[in-house]
């Protein structure tokens, strides 16, 4: 039977990972999996969905504000330039809508939602309450009616605001006649005393608009991509598939020596964690003071700190205490805080940053041990991601957790899915996964990915589900010996497992801008396409923000020079393409995933993916603040991104025929901008 166009479009053309065995005595250990993938697809995406649903729509506690046809969010002007608040932050505001009716409507109930808590009065009366709005969801909206309340002539509608841990919004919706009362841009709004009434905000960063340059510059570039994703039965049903075809001869880089390209990535990659190590200040980066306080702390006390003593306090402690034994034992003074001894402990993140790229490149090794064209494309994406770039030369865990993280996914891939693993291979799985979550939090993900993995293979083989069980439970005592005492530790002092400095609970708090989600934060894109990466894009969208963080530095810690932000804008248009092979390569690895035989190294790949990605959203949602919004918070992902990325790559070269030269020349031309942008100078 001949593969229809979907799959066809989809498949990459490349022998499939096997293992060395028939996974179950008699077949697949999961067969209505093998025969019902799209319904585990559609189900899956519906509890993911469902999920984040609950959150955004129903828990108070979340700050999204539910979207309405007709009503816009207002709030006060001031709280678009709301600077960094340590501790609660509370709010009050007032808006007001004067409007003429020529006779009393027969009906006026109006809905209103308020950020939290709200009283409404008109004409100067206050409306009753019903004595439990200290105790409703706020996301309900309140039915009003307004008639006794209303007058022939002009009527002033007053609410007033309160939001005792945010920003205060108000949602009023109602139509009197002809009249519109709807929450917009034509209210007015007033704080202090009311002694100053201004117009209203609407809720929500407006997104960038385009010139006519640029939209001719994307039509023109889209054409191009579009070339590099249409299948060539598509191009044949239009004739165009002949525009595409090769006429002989390969163009593929297999042409091109492995070792000579393995040898320049290599070769670059360490010559800008050498430079960025060296030339970085120590003190600049994010959190870089606070992370500096816990290496001198340890360094100073021997000791690991609880969770209260100070801002950077909680997190897991290995990244620090190898950081503090390099600085004390070369400052000779603990008391010390820069020269050799700090500028040492740059190094560490710079020797962690590529290894996680050597760990992208060993875990293609072992999904593709004989095609160099997938390990030369999915390596040389890992090693030119900026958002690894950038954070290899500050004082951070982020570099290290990463590291630790790719090796133990490595290990998974390696050891894992052999035909008899044993329990050594589990015993080291499960202290590398221990030393992950013992240097961020994050490594979590990768515990459940191997945990998932090696209780499915309990079900493989009937003889050996005794065998397999003790394994998964040996992972599970190993990962707990070496990372258990500190989780245990938060719990006795503080009654969680993990205490987070931006918790209500915690002396740490912290409120930023802009303090709350909408539905259009969530779902647009485009703006970081049409300028120059800002501080303002993690304000417009999620999918704007990652992107301008994820190939550029949105937060300004590392792009500083006008030069570097010009090159910048032209990063953020090349590296369109490479996201789009990131995203083909991914749907092909969730079909692979669910492909026979259960489970298969595509599965561990989309597992972690899946997990770390929904926290990031979740994460977004619960702290709505532009300090969320960081790409590097994937940096764990970085070799499942450069698989999927392979993937998608070799599918668009394979489609562009002829053309797929251009497409490496964009690879190379987007590589050099790349180091020429994060390549630091101040």
């Amino acid at each position: 039977m001949s593969k229809s166009p979907w799959r066809t479009w989809l498949e990459l053309r490349r022998p499939t990972p096997k293992r060395d065995h028939d996974p179950v005595e008699g077949g697949t250990a999961l067969p209505w999996v093998a025969r019902h993938k799209m319904i585990v697809c559609v189900a899956a995406a519906l509890v993911w969905l469902g999920a984040l649903y609950i959150q955004a729509w129903w828990n108070p506690r979340t700050a999204f504000l539910i979207p309405s046809r007709k009503a816009e969010w207002i709030l006060h002007p001031d709280n678009r330039d709301l600077k960094l608040h340590l501790g609660t932050f509370s709010d009050d505001a007032v808006f007001r809508k004067r409007f003429a009716l020529t006779r009393l409507p027969d009906k006026a109930e109006v809905r209103v939602r308020t950020m939290t808590e709200s009283r409404i009065s008109i004409n100067g009366r206050i409306l009753p309450s019903d004595g439990a709005s200290a105790t409703r969801n706020w996301k309900r909206s309140v039915v009003v009616d307004l008639r006794p309340y209303l007058q022939a002539g002009e009527n002033i509608i007053l609410v007033h605001a309160r939001n005792p841990t945010g920003v205060a919004a108000l949602q009023f919706e109602s139509s009197l006649d002809g009249v519109e009362l709807h929450s917009g841009a034509s209210w007015e709004v007033a704080k202090g005393g009311w002694a100053r009434w201004v117009s209203a905000t609407v809720a929500g960063h407006p997104a960038k608009s385009a010139s006519k340059a640029m939209v001719v510059l994307l039509f023109i570039y889209g054409l191009y991509l579009l070339a590099a994703v249409t299948p060539t039965w598509v191009k044949d049903r239009f004739g165009l598939a002949t525009l595409f075809t090769s006429r002989g001869g390969t163009t593929d880089i297999e042409t091109v020596p492995k070792k000579l390209l393995l040898g320049a990535i290599f070769g670059g990659l360490s010559g800008l964690a050498l430079r960025n190590a060296f030339s970085y200040p120590p003190f600049r980066g994010f959190d870089a003071r606070g992370h500096i306080e816990y290496v001198l702390y340890v360094a100073s006390q021997w000791r690991v700190p609880l969770a209260a003593e100070g801002w950077s306090l909680h997190h897991p402690p290995l990244f620090y205490t190898l950081a503090a034994a390099l600085y004390a034992s070369l400052s000779g003074n603990v008391e010390a805080t820069q020269g050799t001894a700090l500028k040492a402990v740059q190094f560490i993140s710079a020797a962690s940053a590529v290894g996680s790229v050597v760990c992208a490149y060993l875990s293609l090794r072992q999904l593709y041990p004989n095609d160099n064209t997938m390990q030369l494309l999915g390596v040389s994406v890992a090693a030119f991601l900026p958002m690894n770039l950038y954070m290899m030369g500050m004082i951070t865990n982020e570099t290290m957790a990463a590291f630790m993280i790719s090796l133990a996914l490595y290990l998974l891939l390696r050891v894992g899915f052999k035909k008899d693993y044993t329990v050594r291979d589990v015993c080291l799985l499960g202290v590398l996964n221990g030393l992950a979550l013992l240097t961020k939090v994050t490594a979590l993900f990768v515990f459940l990915t191997t945990g998932i993995i090696l209780l499915m293979r309990i079900f493989e083989l009937r003889s050996a589900r005794k065998r397999r069980a003790a394994y998964l439970m040996a992972f599970t005592f190993f990962t707990a010996l070496v990372s258990g005492w500190f989780f245990l530790r938060n719990f006795g002092e503080h009654g969680m497992l993990y205490v987070r400095n931006w918790a209500q609970t915690s002396e740490w708090q912290f409120f930023q801008k802009p303090g709350y989600r909408t539905l259009g934060f969530y779902g647009r894109f485009g703006s970081v396409l049409l300028g120059e990466p800002d501080r303002d894009l993690l304000e417009i969208s999620l999918l704007d923000g990652e992107y301008g963080t994820m190939w550029g530095e949105a937060h300004r810690h590392f792009v500083r020079t006008k030069e570097q932000k010009h090159l910048s804008r032209i990063i953020m248009l090349l590296a369109v393409v490479p996201t789009v092979a990131l995203l083909i390569g991914f749907c092909q690895s969730v079909r692979d995933a669910l492909d026979p035989p259960y489970p298969n190294p595509w599965l561990a790949l989309v597992l972690l993916t899946g997990l770390t990605l929904t926290a990031a959203v979740y994460y977004t949602l619960q702290q709505p603040f532009y300090s969320s919004i960081k790409a590097f918070f994937f940096l764990s992902l970085l070799a499942p991104f450069a698989v999927f990325a392979a993937r998608g790559l070799r599918t668009m070269a394979r489609n562009l025929g002829r053309l797929q030269p251009l497409l490496y020349a964009h690879l190379g031309l987007l590589y050099a901008l790349i180091v020429a942008t994060f390549w630091y100078r101040d």
